[in-house]
């Protein structure tokens, strides 16, 4: 792995953000080792943290796991075929779609 990598993932791994109380003018950014928040009825804290865009190569995904991936919700056609093309997408409903529970 790469130095230039090892640093992107280490950045990764500190950029969670917990706003409290979220929604209020008020709210205090607290990172994720944070320990022992009082909350009251009514409070609210919103977690961020880095979105995940997958591993790998798109086009390498097998066509069971895009099947999949499709029955469980886990992404939705529009997104599947932008990710993955149309045909591959087609393609993985007709053929591994069907042995998919």
């Amino acid at each position: 792995m790469s130095r230039t990598t090892l640093l992107r993932s280490a950045a990764l791994l500190i950029c969670c953000v917990l706003l409290w109380p979220a929604g209020r003018a008020d709210a205090q950014e607290l990172y994720s080792k944070v320990a022992r928040i009082e909350m009251k009825a009514g409070d609210a804290m919103r977690i961020e943290t880095p979105g995940a865009g997958g591993f790998g190569d798109p086009q390498e995904r097998s066509l069971e796991h895009i099947a999949a991936d499709l029955h469980n919700g886990k992404i939705s056609r529009t997104a599947a075929e932008r990710d993955y093309g149309a045909d591959r997408v087609r393609t993985a409903l007709t053929t591994a779609g069907s042995t998919v529970a």
